[in-house]
């Protein structure tokens, strides 16, 4: 999982289109953003693995990518327009880019196979975008500050998943 995790962080940090940079994405322990994260912020995190066969480790992988946009420069009844429906800018419209772009993307099962190494066995499926969750409303305490009596901001979850990877068990004595 550490390797698929890393290599949708090099991905999303190098695609052109997506201009995103080390202070925009980031691998974190769950969609929350960093404390010194700015109006916008792309959290990788853990999403699971299911196992389905008893006689090999036949893992099926999934991850998420909670996107967070901050709304502190406008004014709380402009956020629908401005912040999340904004053609182009919106959360909305930056979720749709980053499934599109990660969606059965075959240079991320790639660059994971190479971390992984030739020895082991890597993931033979690609990923697959499986949806996104509702538009949330956060307050401060999701960026680390204070909560207040209103939201500070919005967050998404995008959800992926469907990579397998074929493990063979080894006899443990």
């Amino acid at each position: 999982m550490a390797a698929l995790l890393m290599s949708v962080q090099a991905e999303m940090r190098s695609a052109s289109g997506m201009n995103l940079n080390e202070h925009l994405v980031d691998v974190m322990p769950t969609g929350k953003p960093p404390a010194k994260s700015g109006e916008e912020f792309y959290a990788i995190h853990d999403g699971g693995e299911t196992q389905s066969d008893d006689e090999s480790m036949e893992e099926e992988s999934f991850f998420t990518i909670t996107v967070s946009f901050r709304g502190g420069k406008l004014p709380y009844d402009s956020w629908g327009t401005e912040l999340i429906a904004k053609a182009d800018t919106g959360i909305l419209a930056k979720c749709r880019v980053v499934a599109a772009h990660l969606h059965m993307n075959e240079d991320v099962r790639v660059a994971a196979n190479v971390i992984i190494g030739a020895g082991e066995n890597g993931f033979t499926e690609t990923i697959r975008y499986l949806g996104r969750g509702l538009v949330e409303e956060k307050y401060g305490d999701w960026w680390h500050g204070e909560r207040g009596k209103v939201p500070d901001g919005v967050a998404v979850q995008l959800r992926f998943g469907k990579l397998k990877r074929y493990q063979v068990i080894t006899e443990q004595s």
